[in-house]
């Protein structure tokens, strides 16, 4: 297969080679973001974080509305797991990763070994920043193939994705997530590569991509774009914090999972696309990191594969909750990361003095002990 911008006359000596394959463009491809059987849980022991910033972590640790602005995650957080974040790069200094991002490489010529845009730093938050992330102790690793301006080339993400699969061949590693918060015309290469890391064991999470307020349901068909409607990455729509079908959000038989993607908040420094750093952002961009850091806290540490997280991903979620949803063939099923906050937040608001992060499990365990005391009396 070769990839590139070539004239008719090219392509047709190209395909008199004996061993051509085929010829694919070399699209356009960009961030996508707009700019400014049911499991009840999931293993524990629990942790809860209070009070949080963004109400996606909200909606995400709930089964229904209301929300109630607390998150509640199995006490791991996702350690262990490794989220690499194909995008813009990601300033892997900020303080919010703890020291868990690394810079991995940078596809983008010419381009500083840095997040320009900002774009990649708000997704990695969003999937496993300490305050922002659903994951809270996931290794992040930057892949840049998109240049300042949120642009890149398949090309790019294609070395990007070859980069990470000879990664995981050095490493031997098995809990491995990727997350692709962007989109191209549909291209079969891009397709394809996305479905080999699939094969070779890492969980891909793709944007669905955005459309025009108003466009017709040919614009806003997610099959014909890449690498959403790659078979076996899991394609990402977006919702608002309504439980609707977030307006500009792709859909059709290629969305696999819905998300919250409208007015999020992360991690905000360089941001590029922004001319304030106190912004909420809206997008398929920011839906797909929600289901990026729920599949790494799913790659349990006694072990889990990355078919079985792909399958909890979806046996989890919550189904016909999402409205407006005007295609038949879009899934209506909305993330859950499994364990619901509001359950046990009662016990953890009684230990929580600062609104931070406390383990619910030991309150729960010194409530049992003072009932069984007050039994005696």
């Amino acid at each position: 297969m070769v990839i590139g911008d070539f004239p008719t006359s090219t392509q047709t000596l190209m395909k008199r080679h004996p061993g051509w394959a085929a010829t694919v463009p070399n699209h356009l491809i960009s961030a996508a973001d707009i700019k400014p059987k049911l499991l009840s849980s999931i293993k524990g022991p629990y942790n809860v974080q209070l009070d949080v910033p963004s109400w996606g972590l909200s909606r995400i640790g709930r089964r229904k509305l209301p929300l109630d602005n607390n998150y509640g995650y199995p006490s791991h957080s996702g350690e262990g797991a490794t989220i690499y974040i194909l995008d813009s790069g990601v300033n892997i200094s900020n303080a919010d990763f703890e020291g868990r991002a690394s810079w991995g490489a940078n596809f983008v010529q010419d381009s500083p070994d840095t997040d320009e845009m900002g774009h990649g730093t708000v997704i990695a938050g969003i999937a496993a920043g300490r305050n922002f992330g659903v994951a809270k102790r996931a290794s992040i690793v930057a892949v840049k193939v998109l240049n300042g301006d949120g642009i890149g080339r398949v090309g790019d993400i294609l070395q990007g994705l070859y980069w990470v699969m000879k990664q995981m061949q050095r490493t031997n590693a098995t809990r491995v997530v990727i997350n692709l918060s962007l989109a191209a015309e549909l291209n079969t290469a891009l397709n394809d590569a996305a479905d080999a890391m699939t094969h070779a064991g890492a969980v891909v999470i793709a944007a669905a991509g955005n459309c025009e307020e108003g466009a017709t349901m040919t614009v806003r068909d997610s099959c014909g774009y890449s690498p959403a409607s790659a078979s076996s990455v899991v394609t990402v729509g977006s919702t608002d914090d309504n439980d609707n079908l977030a307006w500009f959000s792709n859909l059709g038989k290629c969305v696999n999972l819905l998300a919250p993607g409208e007015a999020i908040i992360s991690d905000q420094d360089n941001l590029s696309f922004s001319n304030t750093r106190n912004v909420a952002y809206s997008g398929t961009s920011y839906s797909a990191p929600h289901v990026a850091g729920v599949a790494a806290l799913l790659f349990h540490p006694n072990g889990t594969n990355s078919s079985q997280v792909v399958q909890q991903l979806y046996d989890l979620a919550s189904p016909n909750l999402v409205k407006n949803i005007t295609e038949n063939g879009t899934s209506n099923l909305l993330l859950y990361a499994g364990v619901d906050a509001s359950q046990i937040k009662a016990s953890a608001l009684s230990w929580s003095s600062s609104g931070t992060l406390v383990q619910p499990s030991i309150c729960l365990f010194i409530l049992s002990i003072c009932i069984l005391s007050l039994a005696q009396f």
